[in-house]
């Protein structure tokens, strides 16, 4: 689903983790997401393809690819010029304008502005989300991506419990919303 969600065609498939063989029918998928730094398994060399994807490691997931697109567009941002063929059809004012947009996407577009807006969420069961995804919890609810399960301060997320399909769709949905991801790329 990310794979899809990213636009990301990968077209090698090497072992990374030692319980993901190349036969494994999401290998490639695996693969790719690992290359891209979004999906880093659980530690010791494992990945567990086939466990379920609970709402912590969901919520690491997907500020990974918040930063792994913040990246993209610093990179966009700083060699669009030198990759455009038609540079010279644009104005001067125009090319200023369009350097501004990128640099101001890629240095503001993925950071929580500091104006107070926007404060992460304090769930009920905040001490049951592990150590390794609290800060990621912390940003998507920030965000407005992660939400409890009801409202006001006896929400909980349920840190821990299996991601649904639906569940894992609307997130992304919100996720888009807010960061509207879309390049395609090919490894």
């Amino acid at each position: 689903l990310l794979c899809n969600y990213l636009g990301t065609v990968p077209m090698r498939n090497e072992q990374v983790f030692s319980d993901v063989p190349t036969s494994h029918r999401y290998s490639k998928y695996i693969w790719a997401m690992n290359k891209l730094g979004i999906m880093n398994g659980v530690g010791g060399g494992k990945f567990n393809p086939d466990s379920e994807l609970s709402m912590q490691e969901f919520a690491v997931m997907a500020t990974n690819i918040i930063q792994w697109e913040k990246a993209k567009a610093v990179e966009i941002a700083a060699t669009w010029k030198d990759t455009n063929s038609l540079i010279d059809e644009y104005k001067p004012e125009e090319i200023a304008q369009i350097d501004a947009d990128y640099r101001k996407r890629a240095e503001e577009g993925y950071t929580l502005p500091a104006d107070g807006r926007y404060t992460s969420k304090v769930f009920a069961d905040d001490d049951q989300i592990a150590t390794w995804a609290k800060a990621a919890v912390d940003e998507l609810s920030a965000w407005g991506i992660l939400q409890g399960d009801s409202s006001g301060s006896n929400s909980r997320l349920n840190p821990t419990e299996a991601l649904s399909k639906t569940r894992f769709l609307v997130f992304l949905y919100k996720f888009d919303q807010k960061f509207s991801l879309s390049a395609e790329i090919v490894f």
